[in-house]
């Protein structure tokens, strides 16, 4: 029997092997938008202030084609994700998550 970490790393790998950069990333999202009972997303994201943070984040929907509105595990509310700020994209098994999930800032 495959783990979930297994099935992730597969659903990733299949996701990275049809897209490259920006359009991997959407197709994750729209993963873990669409089974959002079974999936988050571990991503780095570099702010405006160009701060980068680790965040584990539960995706709602596309605001635009370069914009998601997602509920942020570590805020514990609604944010707003552009594409190209978004690093490091991992789908996560959701039941390994819960709130709040500490944001963690990394060194750049």
């Amino acid at each position: 029997m495959r783990s979930a970490n297994d099935f992730c790393k597969q659903l990733a790998k299949r996701a990275a092997d049809q897209y490259s950069g920006m359009k991997m990333n959407k197709n994750l999202i729209r993963i873990a938008m669409n089974q959002h009972d079974d999936y988050v997303l571990e991503i780095q994201y570099r702010d405006r202030k160009k701060k980068l943070t680790s965040r584990v984040i539960s995706p709602i929907r596309f605001v635009g084609k370069d914009r998601f509105l997602a509920l942020c595990l570590c805020r514990e509310e609604p944010r707003m994700f552009c594409l190209d700020f978004c690093e490091n994209v991992q789908l996560k098994p959701a039941w390994d998550y819960v709130m709040p999930v500490a944001m963690e800032e990394l060194a750049v």
